[in-house]
């Protein structure tokens, strides 16, 4: 990998060789196709959905270190941040974006937290555009100092006629 090509492959090596190579433990988010959403409140109140996972077993949306091995010793916990955006119906809608789990609690440290959902929620004839965004944390539950994010991103449109 390009963080790792200025360590030498033959000769003696330094300690420094290895300054700015790349660790065991980062994070690669692999963006689904969920980059929006539209949902209709002409004849009531709906909710959308948007979720990533970390460990599936498939396909995942945020990868972490180089093996099973690390994930599984990491622990996780996420954050929600949203804007309204103007222009376009309310900029204050009756029930704000929420951030859960079926797997942990999505607020505190856990290797639980392997999964994460956004909830947007619409109530009947009501108009918004909200672009929420997922800050995920990633830690090693032995090294809590050396912590990691990255973040994913949603923008919901709820339409009413």
């Amino acid at each position: 990998m390009a963080a790792n090509s200025g360590i030498p492959t033959s000769g003696t090596l330094r300690i420094t060789d290895f300054r700015g190579s790349a660790t065991a433990f980062f994070i690669a988010f692999h963006p689904s196709e969920k980059p929006f959403r539209q949902l209709s409140t002409s004849y009531g109140t709906r909710s959308v959905g948007v979720g990533w996972n970390i460990w599936s077993g498939e396909v995942d949306d945020w990868d972490l270190g180089y093996s099973k091995f690390i994930k599984d010793n990491a622990e996780f916990r996420y954050t929600l941040s949203y804007q309204f955006g103007s222009g376009y119906g309310t900029t204050n809608p009756a029930v704000k974006p929420k951030l859960s789990s079926n797997t942990g609690s999505p607020g505190t440290w856990s290797s639980s937290n392997k999964s994460v959902s956004v909830t947007v929620t619409a109530q009947k004839r009501e108009e918004f555009r909200v672009t929420c965004t997922v800050r995920m944390y990633a830690r090693h539950k032995d090294y809590p100092d050396k912590t990691l994010s990255t973040t994913a991103s949603v923008t919901v449109r709820a339409v009413g006629t």
